[in-house]
């Protein structure tokens, strides 16, 4: 049978923060995330909203901290599991506050909000998409975002960088790779048309309502923004060691 002359291209990578993560997560990866891509574009940034039980006292983070440190040991934080976003993020927070508290991961976010809304744990870190029932219902407390500006869908809940903690900075974000040595004609072309796309005001509208921002950046500063976030989950997940599920 004669081959085709046709060459075949390897499909863009649609990644996310869990790509950065797995980094300092996994000893032994099938590829090198620092090697392996030409990072095109970061596509979008969302921040995660640190929520309590509505049952505790503490009304702002900086009473939380203090409750907590009051209580070493006694207050919970659910997760998704080891190595989720919610437990990075928690455990993000717990080192800068130098505050001891429990971790309890679950198996998927559905049984952690249930716990949390029974009082089996008093925090949780989530998506603004998933809690915000729960914090309008009043069953949870907003008590700050993980960005490091204050979110338009959220403006009166204030960042964590807001509350004492300036370098605090963890965000679930979304962009678009190729791989390693791909032509640089194409990774621009690519780059530019994401841009235009993701800076179109009806795009930035529709992401804004789920608490998510919009960028379409340039291959260098993705590649910064990058290598920076895996700097950020390596030193939380090296000072906690922390093992995935």
């Amino acid at each position: 049978m004669a081959r085709s002359n046709r060459r075949t291209f390897d499909t863009i990578l649609l990644s996310s923060t869990a790509n950065s993560v797995n980094v300092p997560l996994y000893e032994k990866l099938p590829y090198d995330p620092l090697k392996a891509f030409t990072h095109v574009s970061l596509a979008l940034t969302t921040p995660y909203v640190m929520v309590v039980g509505s049952n505790l006292p503490a009304k702002t983070l900086k009473e939380f901290v203090a409750l907590a440190k009051s209580k070493p040991g006694s207050l919970a934080y659910a997760s998704a599991g080891n190595g989720s976003g919610s437990h990075l993020m928690a455990e993000m927070l717990a080192q800068y506050a130098q505050v001891n508290v429990l971790h309890v991961p679950y198996k998927g976010m559905a049984p952690a909000i249930t716990d949390l809304l029974g009082g089996q744990a008093q925090i949780l870190f989530g998506s603004y998409s998933t809690l915000t029932p729960h914090i309008k219902s009043g069953r949870v407390r907003a008590l700050a975002v993980t960005g490091k500006r204050r979110s338009d869908a959220l403006p009166d809940i204030p960042p964590i960088a807001e509350s004492g903690y300036p370098e605090y900075e963890a965000v679930f974000w979304v962009g678009f790779s190729l791989p390693a040595g791909t032509p640089r004609p194409i990774v621009e072309k690519l780059s530019k048309d994401i841009a235009v796309i993701m800076r179109a005001p009806d795009v930035r509208s529709r992401y804004s309502s789920d608490a998510a921002e919009t960028v379409g950046s340039t291959p260098e500063e993705f590649t910064a923004y990058f290598n920076a976030d895996v700097a950020r989950w390596t030193k939380v997940v090296r000072n906690g060691n922390i093992k995935p599920d």
